[in-house]
């Protein structure tokens, strides 16, 4: 996304800017999809608990646009975003899904690989 209809969006370096959406590097590839769709299976929620800790850290009030350090739940968050980026990287083809859905987890999981392995086409790939 380079802008919100409004304005455009600036790369978060730290600082945010009112009223300005902030792209972020570590997010690249990574959209609705990534964190509801092919990739049930892996991390996401690794990626939800690091953002609860990252918000947790946040004060209440606070004239400031920079936040607090909070370096573990940094590192918790990036290190989720990495593992998501690259489970949603190596599902590219229908064969790809067919192997992450091997396994599933449980009842929910089975249901939506059923319903995913459905829709997805035969040839194309699924993303990109």
């Amino acid at each position: 996304m380079s802008h919100d209809g409004v304005g455009t969006a600036v790369t978060f370096a730290g600082s945010s800017q009112i009223g300005k959406w902030n792209k972020m590097p570590q997010l690249n590839r990574l959209d609705h999809l990534a964190v509801i769709g092919v990739t049930l299976h892996t991390q996401v929620l690794d990626l939800y608990l690091g953002h609860v800790k990252l918000l947790a850290s946040l004060p209440s009030s606070s004239a400031s646009r920079r936040l607090a350090d909070s370096p573990a739940a940094v590192v918790q968050l990036d290190t989720a975003i990495l593992s998501l980026a690259a489970a949603t990287t190596s599902v590219e083809t229908k064969s790809d899904l067919e192997a992450l859905c091997e396994s599933p987890k449980n009842s929910y999981a089975a249901s939506y690989c059923t319903k995913m392995l459905a829709a997805a086409p035969t040839t194309r790939r699924l993303r990109g």
